[in-house]
């Protein structure tokens, strides 16, 4: 389990965001969404992991620099690399529906 100096580590942060989405909308998480400064290997391998095994809800990992997002990062957005984002989570999204519709 990767940590940064100075930081709480990955699974506590995403297990805060489920809490904390979780006690605002009196529902659990759907979907997690996790921007990552840069392509990080370790890291969006610890993200899958978490989500998958310790938490039981989908995640998305985007590249920030590739949404051309963050403070690391010129003005303007990645259209295309977003749109490839949305497209997959809406695929991820409508595959989850059917099977669970199809387990009850």
């Amino acid at each position: 389990r990767r940590r940064r100096p100075g930081g709480r580590g990955i699974e506590a942060t995403m297990r805060a965001a489920a809490d904390a989405a979780q006690a605002k909308y009196k529902k659990p998480a759907q979907l997690l969404l996790c921007v990552l400064p840069d392509k990080l290997v370790d890291e969006y391998k610890e993200i899958k992991r978490v989500s998958d095994m310790e938490l039981g809800i989908p995640s998305q990992v985007v590249a920030g620099t590739k949404a051309k997002i963050g403070y690391r990062v010129q003005r303007g957005g990645g259209p295309q690399y977003c749109a490839n984002v949305a497209m997959k989570i809406n695929t991820s999204w409508a595959a989850s529906t059917c099977s669970s519709q199809t387990d009850s």
